[in-house]
C-alpha cells in the first residue's frame, strides 16, 4: 500500500481564545494537511478564522512537550516524528480583530469584587516573616484567596495561623511522641532548609542553640483562636474545605496535647506515696510490704479491706473505691498510709483516676502481677466508671431528701478532679434528682455535658447540622411565627434522627478517633424546649434552634410517697435481678383512649396533632372533626415483658412490648381482664420461669390494695404454677418510674397524623345511630339482651383497630418489634372467675367487698400462709408444706427457693433508706410510708380543699368500685352543664376509688379521710334526694332501709346508737358558674 492511502489516528484539540472548541480522535490520510484536518474536525470551513499556531507531539497537549510545525505541512512530512498516534493542538484566531468591548462600570465593579487576592509576602528578615510567606504559598497552592472586602478576615486568618505555627515551630516532635495526641497536619509543617526551626536565638554576639519551648497558657490562647476561626462563614465554602480540614486537625491536635500536658501536671502534683516508677502512660505499680505490728486503730481502719482481699484468691484485683472514704482528702490519706498484715501490689492510674490492690506472694515472680495489670488495662475506662456508679449508688442511692449538702457531697464524689463543684453543675444535679432520676442516670447525664464542653462530640454536632440542613428535616410551627423550627415528620422519632446523624458522621469523618456519640438523653437536651417557661427547660442547651415535638414530657405532680415508691420499685427490680435465671418481669399500663368518630366524621387519634400526612379511614386526607364528644374509644393496653438483668445498674428500658386494643364500652380495663391477657400472651419458654414480677402505675385496675386485683394476681400465681409472684405499684402521679410509661412516647408515633371514624353497620346502623355516650350503649344492652350490642361495637371499630394494629406493628422498642395481642373474651374472664370461685368459695354474682372476702375461711387460710400485702406491694409465695391444697410442689431448686424471701419494704435510717441487701429477708411493712405517718404529713396539706367541705357544696354522688359505698364530690361553686357532662364522661371510662384524687378536675374534691368500707358520711344524708343517685341505705352495711326523715340511716343490726337527727338539704336553685 502506498503512502498516500495510508491512514493514521490523530488526536485533535482546538482552542479559540483560551476556550476549548473541539476535542476528538479522527483517522486521516498521511497526505492530508493540518488545515484539512482542522476543517474535518470542525466539520465546516474555517470561514473568517485562521490557524494561528499548530503544535504536534506524542506526549501530551502541553506546549512544552510539543514542537511547532507549519499549518500547510502534510502529515507525511511528520509521520516519522509523530509515530503511531499524533497529538495536535491548534489555536484559532479571527482574521479581523474584534472591536474592544464597551466599558461597563457595574460590570467592572462586579468583576473586581469577584477577584480574589492573597496577602502580600514579607521580606524574610526573621522567622515570623518566613512562616507568614509559607502560609501565603500554602493558600496559593490551594488556589484560593480572599475577596477585596474581606481584608479583616484575611488579617485575622494570617495572624491566627501564623502565630500558632510560630509557637509550634521546632516542637512538632513533641506532638508525635506524646500519647493519645492526634498527628498535626503535614501540609502546615514548614521547615527551613538545613535547620529544624525558623527560630535563631542570639546571646550577645554569639549564636546560641535553638531550644524552643511551648507554654501551655499561650497554646490555650491559640487553641481558642483556632476554634473561633473554624466558625467563620467563608471557611465553609467548597473551595476552602481542604483548608478548614487542616485547621480543624491543627486545633484538635493542640487540644489533645493540652489534655496530655494537664494530665502530666496532675501526676506531678499528686502525692507520690513513695511510688517507685511513673511511666509515660501515667501508671504506678508499687509493692506494699506487710506490717505486723500495728495500732488497733490502724487494724480497725483496714479491717474491711483485709477481709475482702482474704476472701478472694491471690492475684485477684480489688478496686479500692469500694473501701475508701468518699471524701477525697480522707481517701488520699487512706491510700498513702496503707498498712496490711500481708504483702500487696498497689496499682494506681491517673487517667482515669483509680487505685487497685491485690494480694501477692513475695516468693513468686512478677509474671502473675503482669497478668493482673493486663486484665485491669483491658476495658479500664468502662470498669472504673461502672465501679464509681456502683459506689455512688450504694452511698447515695437511698437518699430520701436531697438537701443542698447532700447534692454537694454527690457532685464532689462524682467529679474526675479536685476542683470545687460548679454552681450550675450542682443545680443540674439537684433538678435531675428531684425529677426522679436515679443517681447513676444523673451522673451519666452530667458526664456527657462536661465531655461535650471540651469538644468531644464536635464531629457529631457537625453531622447533626448537616443532616438538618441537607435533608430539610425542619419545618415551621403551624400556629406561631417565631424563628425556631420544628422537627419534620420525615424524621419520625429522635432515635431515627440520631441514626441518620451517626451515618452522616461516619461518612463525613471516616475512621476519625473523635467519632463519639452522645447518650440519647443528652442528645435530646441539645434542642430548644417546647415550653421555655417550665423548670425543666433549664436543662436544655439550645445548641440547635429546633424543637422536637414528640419528646417525652417528664413533668409530673409531686407526691409525699414518691421517694418511697421509687425505692420500692427499685427493690422489686433488685429482687427480680437476684433471681434473673428463674424470673420474668411485666410492666403494664393503659395508654390514653383513642377516640373513634361517628360515621363519616373522623376524629384525630391524638389530641395534639401536627402538620403531617394523616391516615384517614374515609380517604378525605387531612379532614377531622374539631370536637371530642365521642362515645366510642379504643383502649391500647401496653405490657412490656422483660427478662430481668442481673445488675440493678443495667438498663430496664427494654423488653418485648405487647399492645392489646380493646373496645372501651364493653371491654373496659379490669384486673381480671389483665390477668387473662397475661396468661394468654405467655410463650412456651416463659412457662419455664417459676417467678414473676409485675410493675404497674397503681390505677384502679392495678391497685394492689383492691380485692379484685389481689384475686387476679392469685389466679396468675395458681394458673401458671408459680413459686413466687411479686407486684408493686407506683405512688399517685409518679408513674415516671414505670418502664412501661417510657414506651408511651414510642407508641404515640403511630398515632400522629391518624384520624379514625366508625364503620357503617348497614341495617344495624339505626340501632346505634342515636347513641352519644357509653352509658347509652350499656343501657341499651341491658334492656335488649337479644341484640348483640358488644359485637356491634366491635364491628363499628373493626377498620380503626386494623389500621392501628398495622401502625403499631411497624414500631420497634430497643430493637424489639411490637407485638399485637388479642384481648381477653368474656368467656375467658368467666372461666377465670369460676376457677377462683371453686378454689375459695367466692360468689362473684354479688358485689365483692374486701372485708367480707377476706373473712372467707379458704381465703383467710391462703392469705395467712402465702400472701403478704402492703400499701404498694402484693406478694404470693408457695409454702413449704408437703401437701398444700392450693398449689403444686415447688419447682425451683431447694437451695434457690430457700433464698427466696419477700420483697422488702424501704426502711428509713436517719434521712436515708437502707439498701436492698440490708433489708432483704425482713417482713414487708408500711411503718415508713410517709403518707401513713400522720405527724407532719405533707399529703394532707397538699390535697386539702381550699374551702370547708359542707353538704351545701356537694354536687355529685359517685360509688367506689371496690366497696360500693357512695361518696360525694364537692366544688366551691356550682357546676354548669359542661363540667357535669365532662365528669359523667370521665367516670364512664375511669373507675372511682375511695380517697383517690381527680387530677383532671382540680376544682373538684372529695373527702380523702374516707377510705374503703368507712361508713357513709353525714353529708350524704343531709343532701337528701337533691342529688341524682341517692338511695336510702344503711351507713355501715348498705342494706336497704326505709326512709326516715331527718335521720342517718342504720339497719337494726348496725344501729348501736339512737339515730342522730339531721337537717335535710333542700333542692338547690340554679348553680353558680365557675
Amino acid at each position: 500500500m502506498d503512502q498516500k492511502s495510508e491512514s493514521i489516528p490523530i488526536a485533535v484539540k482546538i482552542e479559540r481564545q483560551g476556550k476549548l472548541l473541539k476535542q476528538a480522535i479522527i483517522a486521516v490520510g498521511t497526505d492530508s494537511t493540518f488545515t484539512s484536518v482542522i476543517q474535518r474536525a470542525l466539520e465546516q470551513p474555517l470561514a473568517v478564522e485562521q490557524i494561528q499556531s499548530v503544535f504536534a507531539g506524542v506526549k501530551s497537549f502541553d506546549q512544552s512537550d510539543l514542537f511547532n510545525i507549519p499549518a500547510q505541512n502534510t502529515l507525511s512530512n511528520c509521520v516519522a516524528a509523530l509515530g503511531g498516534c499524533s497529538k495536535v493542538l491548534c489555536i484559532l484566531v479571527p482574521e479581523i480583530p474584534e472591536r474592544p468591548p464597551v466599558k461597563n462600570a457595574l460590570a467592572n465593579l462586579m468583576k473586581n469584587a469577584a477577584m480574589v487576592k492573597l496577602p502580600e509576602e514579607k521580606a524574610e528578615n526573621d522567622g515570623r516573616s518566613c512562616i507568614h510567606n509559607r502560609v501565603v504559598q500554602y493558600l496559593q497552592k490551594q488556589s484560593i484567596g480572599f475577596r477585596p472586602f474581606q481584608k479583616n478576615e484575611m488579617d485575622a486568618f494570617m495572624t491566627t495561623v501564623g502565630s500558632t505555627l510560630w509557637q509550634l515551630d521546632g516542637s512538632w516532635h513533641k506532638f508525635h511522641t506524646a500519647s493519645n495526641v492526634q498527628a498535626l497536619p503535614e501540609s502546615l509543617h514548614f521547615v527551613p532548609e538545613g535547620r529544624d526551626s525558623y527560630r535563631i536565638l542570639h546571646h550577645g554576639n554569639h549564636k546560641k542553640k535553638c531550644t524552643p519551648q511551648i507554654k501551655s497558657d499561650e497554646l490555650l490562647v491559640n487553641y481558642e483562636r483556632l476554634e473561633l476561626l473554624t466558625t467563620k462563614r467563608y471557611l465553609q465554602a467548597e473551595d476552602w474545605k481542604p483548608v478548614l480540614r487542616d485547621i480543624q486537625q491543627l486545633k484538635d491536635s493542640i487540644g489533645d496535647y493540652l489534655r496530655h500536658v494537664f494530665r502530666a501536671c496532675d501526676v506531678k502534683s499528686a502525692p507520690s506515696c513513695d511510688l517507685e516508677k511513673v511511666d509515660v502512660e501515667n501508671r504506678v505499680l508499687k509493692v506494699v510490704l506487710p506490717v505486723h505490728q500495728r495500732d488497733e486503730s490502724v487494724k480497725l481502719r483496714y479491717k474491711d479491706l483485709e477481709k475482702r482481699l482474704l476472701d478472694v484468691p491471690t492475684y485477684t484485683e480489688l478496686n479500692m473505691i469500694f473501701v475508701t472514704p468518699i471524701e477525697r482528702r480522707m481517701k488520699h490519706k487512706y491510700i498513702i498510709r496503707l498498712q496490711l498484715g500481708f504483702a500487696v501490689h498497689l496499682y494506681r492510674t491517673y487517667s482515669p483516676n483509680a487505685t487497685f490492690v491485690w494480694r501477692i506472694d513475695l516468693s513468686d515472680s512478677d509474671v502473675n502481677s503482669a497478668l493482673v495489670v493486663a486484665r485491669i488495662e483491658k476495658n479500664l475506662f468502662e470498669r472504673v466508671m461502672a465501679d464509681k456508679l456502683k459506689k455512688l449508688e450504694e452511698t447515695f442511692g437511698g437518699t430520701a431528701n436531697w438537701t443542698e449538702s447532700k447534692v454537694l457531697e454527690l457532685v464532689s464524689a462524682a467529679q474526675e478532679d479536685d476542683s470545687p463543684p460548679n454552681g450550675a453543675t450542682q443545680a443540674g444535679y439537684k433538678l435531675l434528682l428531684d425529677e426522679g432520676y436515679g443517681v447513676s442516670e444523673a451522673v451519666e447525664l452530667e458526664k456527657d455535658a462536661v465531655a461535650c464542653s471540651t469538644g468531644k462530640f464536635s464531629n457529631f454536632w457537625d453531622s447533626v447540622s448537616k443532616v438538618l440542613a441537607a435533608d430539610d428535616l425542619t419545618v415551621a410551627e403551624e400556629r406561631r411565627h417565631g424563628e425556631t423550627s420544628w422537627i419534620s415528620p420525615l424524621c419520625v422519632s429522635l432515635s431515627d434522627l440520631m441514626r441518620k446523624c451517626e451515618v452522616e458522621m461516619e461518612r463525613s469523618f471516616p475512621n476519625s478517633p473523635m467519632n463519639f456519640i452522645p447518650s440519647y438523653e443528652y442528645f435530646r437536651l441539645q434542642f430548644v424546649p417546647r415550653n421555655s417557661h417550665t423548670e425543666v427547660s433549664k436543662r436544655y442547651y439550645g445548641r440547635f434552634d429546633v424543637k422536637f415535638g414528640l419528646q417525652k414530657r417528664t413533668l409530673h405532680k409531686s407526691h409525699v410517697d414518691q421517694h418511697f415508691g421509687a425505692k420500692q420499685f427499685q427493690f422489686l427490680k433488685a429482687m427480680a435481678g437476684k433471681f434473673c435465671d428463674h424470673s420474668l418481669a411485666f410492666f403494664m399500663d393503659d395508654k390514653a383512649t383513642i377516640p373513634v368518630g361517628f360515621v363519616g366524621a373522623p376524629v384525630s387519634a391524638t389530641r395534639r396533632q401536627r402538620s403531617v400526612l394523616m391516615a384517614g379511614l374515609d380517604g378525605r386526607g387531612l379532614n377531622a372533626m374539631d370536637h371530642d364528644n365521642i362515645p366510642q374509644h379504643i383502649v391500647p393496653s401496653v405490657s412490656i415483658k422483660i427478662v430481668p438483668p442481673k445488675e440493678l445498674t443495667d438498663s430496664w428500658y427494654c423488653g418485648k412490648p405487647i399492645i392489646t386494643l380493646k373496645d372501651a364500652i364493653f371491654q373496659p380495663s379490669s384486673a381480671f381482664r389483665h390477668a387473662a391477657e397475661v396468661v394468654k400472651h405467655l410463650s412456651v419458654a416463659d412457662h419455664n420461669r417459676p417467678m414473676m414480677f409485675f410493675g404497674t402505675d397503681g390505677g384502679p385496675d392495678h391497685n394492689v390494695t383492691s380485692i379484685l386485683v389481689m384475686l387476679s394476681y392469685i389466679y396468675i400465681f395458681i394458673e401458671l404454677d408459680l413459686d413466687f409472684l411479686g407486684a408493686a405499684r407506683t405512688p399517685p402521679n409518679f408513674s415516671v418510674v414505670n418502664p412501661a410509661e417510657r414506651f408511651m412516647s414510642v407508641a404515640n408515633i403511630a398515632l400522629v397524623g391518624v384520624s379514625l371514624s366508625r364503620n357503617n353497620l348497614g341495617a344495624d346502623e339505626k340501632k346505634v345511630k342515636s347513641f352519644t355516650s357509653k352509658k347509652q350503649w350499656r343501657d341499651a344492652h341491658q334492656k335488649r339482651p337479644d341484640i348483640d350490642y358488644p359485637q356491634l361495637a366491635l364491628d363499628g371499630t373493626k377498620d380503626a383497630r386494623k389500621l392501628l394494629s398495622d401502625r403499631f406493628e411497624r414500631l420497634t422498642y430497643k430493637g424489639e418489634q411490637v407485638q399485637i395481642g388479642e384481648p381477653a373474651t368474656e368467656e375467658e374472664i368467666s372461666e377465670l372467675k369460676l376457677k377462683i370461685s371453686a378454689l375459695f368459695d367466692i360468689d362473684f354474682s354479688a358485689a365483692l367487698l374486701k372485708a367480707k372476702v377476706l373473712k372467707v375461711p379458704a381465703v383467710e387460710e391462703f392469705f395467712a400462709d402465702h400472701v403478704r400485702c402492703t400499701k404498694y406491694t402484693f406478694q404470693v409465695k408457695k409454702c413449704k408444706k408437703d401437701e398444700c391444697r392450693f398449689h403444686e410442689k415447688i419447682r425451683l431448686p431447694v437451695e434457690v427457693f430457700d433464698d427466696v424471701h419477700w420483697v422488702p419494704s424501704p426502711e428509713l435510717k436517719g434521712d436515708h433508706y437502707l439498701n436492698f441487701e440490708d433489708v432483704y429477708g425482713r417482713e414487708p411493712t408500711d411503718k415508713d410510708v410517709p403518707s401513713l405517718n400522720t405527724a407532719g404529713s405533707l399529703e394532707s396539706d397538699a390535697l386539702k380543699p381550699p374551702f370547708p367541705l359542707a353538704h351545701t357544696r356537694a354536687r355529685m354522688i359517685v360509688r367506689c368500685t371496690e366497696c360500693e359505698f357512695p361518696r360525694l364530690l364537692y366544688t366551691k361553686y356550682g357546676i354548669d352543664k359542661s363540667l357535669k357532662a365532662k365528669l359523667e364522661a370521665y367516670f364512664e371510662e375511669k373507675l372511682f376509688v375511695c380517697g383517690a384524687d381527680l387530677p383532671e378536675f382540680p376544682q373538684v374534691f372529695q373527702n380523702r379521710k374516707l377510705s374503703c368500707r368507712e361508713p357513709i358520711s353525714l353529708h350524704y344524708y343531709q343532701t337528701g334526694s337533691a342529688l341524682p343517685g341517692f338511695m336510702p341505705q344503711c351507713a355501715k352495711c348498705l342494706c336497704d332501709v326505709t326512709r326516715t326523715p331527718n335521720t342517718i340511716l342504720y339497719c337494726d343490726k348496725c344501729c348501736t346508737q339512737t339515730p342522730k337527727p339531721v337537717k335535710v338539704f333542700k333542692k338547690q336553685g340554679r348553680p353558680k358558674k365557675n
